[in-house]
């Protein structure tokens, strides 16, 4: 890694040094705050730029930027919570025709004297909000909070070479990460159109659920000292993930059931949002409450392998919508009785091993993969926090 030849102290101890020829400054000296012209949103206004660009939905205020600031480039940072930050990281976008953006958002336009707009990106890219960020009950990015961020800049031609350089590496990072992302969509795919093959089929004899599995109850004997890890379940068959553990007399007036490897498990509230998730060695003998319902197909007639795809498909989900119910909003429980009533294919216990194969490698592949995105994503972060600081030298 090639270094400049001197540095000198940023004056930021999370910066530490910078090269000898760089400047400090700050937000506020390198942009101007455009405040475009505040309308409401009533559902028809759309941007050609929605895709790219922070956007909220069909209500709620907007600023709209007209054709006036045609070929401008504008650099965009949020402004609501610390998630709000993951979701509508900073980004520079030029403006092509009118755009709304949700009043959210921060709308920069940079000082083109002093500092390229990829670059300012950039830069926000390696700060931590959380420094700046003020509000009691919700945090809150302000106008006075982000003119106060500082910036390390070279001059213009060393920033283009720069930006130039992210540009590249970066690309191949979120091409690398992006093709790893495909296939696992792919394998999905695959397992999707191999339960519409027994769907379709209707040589393939259909069953009563409660025919084929059980309804598997393993309560806990609650001892107040005794450690539990209670779960809980992603919709739209995203898994499982796990509370902090706790002691049993923190547990509530609640029951709760252990879960083992290779259960199916359906969530009693939210099953028509595609809350259905097998359980995976991780989270194996953690504790599940009487809101959720343990599965297990009968042996040599059903895998569970083969009902989480089933649950997870067109018509499954479609099974579950039709056998959850509830007044308004997101209150539709399941009534796991009338499901077990439904009847499903039951395809040859070979072609459920077919599906298994598929479920089992698609899982492995899922969490080797998610271990390289994060490796993928902690370099690019590293890599741009090296270069945009001058702890590496673009060459």
């Amino acid at each position: 890694m090639e270094r400049y030849d001197s540095y000198k102290d940023s004056g930021v101890e999370w910066i530490g040094e910078i090269p000898s020829h760089w400047r400090n400054s700050k937000t506020n000296f390198l942009s101007s705050n455009y405040d475009g012209k505040r309308v409401p949103l009533n559902g028809t206004q759309r941007s050609e730029m929605e895709g790219e660009i922070p956007y909220w939905g069909s209500n709620g205020v907007v600023d709209y930027i007209n054709k006036s600031m045609f070929n401008e480039e504008l650099v965009l940072v949020g402004e609501d919570g610390s998630p709000f930050f993951d979701i509508y990281k900073p980004i520079s976008f030029k403006v092509t025709g009118d755009v709304w953006i949700n009043n959210h958002i921060h709308v920069l336009k940079h000082k083109e004297s002093e500092v390229l707009p990829d670059f300012l990106v950039h830069s926000f890219n390696i700060t931590d909000f959380k420094e700046f960020i003020t509000g009691s009950t919700r945090d809150k990015l302000t106008q006075s909070d982000l003119s106060r961020i500082p910036h390390f800049l070279p001059p213009l031609s060393e920033q283009q070479q720069i930006v130039s350089f992210l540009d590249t590496k970066t690309s191949l990072i979120d091409s690398l990460i992006e093709k790893t992302q495909q296939k696992i969509e792919l394998l999905k795919e695959k397992r999707q159109k191999l339960v519409e093959e027994v769907v379709l089929n209707d040589k393939i004899e259909r069953v009563r659920l409660e025919h084929v599995v059980d309804l598997v109850k393993r309560p806990i004997n609650r001892e107040d000292n005794e450690t539990y890890n209670k779960i809980g379940m992603y919709n739209w068959g995203r898994g499982i993930f796990k509370y902090p553990t706790e002691e049993g007399s923190e547990l509530g007036d609640s029951t709760f059931n252990f879960i083992k490897e290779g259960d199916l498990l359906l969530s009693g509230q939210f099953s028509w949002e595609g809350s259905v998730s097998m359980v995976g060695k991780e989270v194996h003998n953690c504790i599940s409450s009487h809101r959720f319902h343990i599965l297990m197909g009968r042996k040599d007639i059903i895998l569970n392998e083969y009902l989480w795809s089933y649950f997870t498909s067109q018509e499954g989900h479609f099974l579950l919508t039709e056998n959850s119910f509830g007044s308004s909003g997101r209150n539709q429980p399941l009534n796991i009785g009338r499901l077990l009533k439904e009847k499903i294919p039951i395809p040859e216990l070979s072609f459920q091993l077919k599906i298994k194969e598929l479920v089992e490698y698609t899982r492995r592949f899922e969490k080797h993969s998610k271990r390289n995105i994060e490796l993928l994503k902690e370099y690019r972060q590293s890599l741009i926090s090296e270069v945009v600081t001058g702890k590496r030298k673009v060459v």
